[in-house]
């Protein structure tokens, strides 16, 4: 005698398998390596080095700072909490648009607050390259969802290698890579889309430091 079973239950060998667990270290390196944690702590490094022992650099690396990300990563913040975003880091592609654009307004404000004020050249030279990548970005993000944590993970480690020499690079560059598997493993973006984003976080900023001179 066999146990019936209800007319829509399938074998178990006809279910779809179960989603597969996403990593914690994958979590963890998105969250750590987040864009908006990134472009903050950038500008002040850079601005440091460029006056160390002065604190000039730094200054202005801070003001950098407040227009390149803590600006953009506000109005993220406060479209999640309206419900317009589904998240800080906003998942959906066809939500990313008018952040992204409202980010592009808030770097070029910075860049010229920092042009008018005759800022550190190397603080202007890095939102330079910064503005260059979300040009580029921008519209991409239109019709493809490209990564912004690899884009931004690279262009830091650009401006990284072109201030701090090899040691920083072998530090930051094993970290873009990283970042870039992290976002795969959260399926929130294809091979194709952190590759696309790093070569423009890397192209875009090391032509505009070798414009720079």
């Amino acid at each position: 005698m066999t146990t019936a079973r209800p007319p829509d239950a399938r074998p178990p060998e006809e279910l779809p398998p179960a989603p597969r667990p996403v990593p914690r270290w994958a979590h963890v390196v998105s969250e750590v390596f987040a864009p908006a944690h990134l472009v903050m702590a950038l500008p002040f490094a850079i601005g440091w080095r460029a006056t160390w022992p002065e604190l000039s650099g730094a200054l202005w690396g801070l003001i950098a700072s407040l227009f390149c990300g803590a600006v953009p990563y506000a109005i993220i913040l406060a479209g999640v909490r309206a419900g317009r975003l589904t998240d800080k880091h906003i998942r959906r592609r066809d939500q990313r648009l008018l952040p992204l654009a409202l980010a592009l307004a808030s770097v070029v404000a910075g860049l010229a607050a920092l042009l008018l004020f005759r800022a550190t050249p190397a603080v202007v030279v890095l939102v330079l390259g910064m503005l260059g990548a979300l040009v580029v970005i921008v519209p991409v993000t239109a019709f493809w969802k490209i990564s912004l944590h690899s884009a931004v993970a690279a262009g830091a480690a650009t401006a990284l290698t072109v201030t701090f020499g090899p040691y920083a690079a072998a530090l930051a560059w094993p970290l873009t890579v990283l970042v870039a598997a992290a976002r795969v493993a959260l399926r929130a973006h294809t091979t194709a889309q952190v590759i696309a984003g790093g070569l423009v976080g890397f192209l875009v900023p090391f032509g505009v430091y070798l414009l720079a001179g």
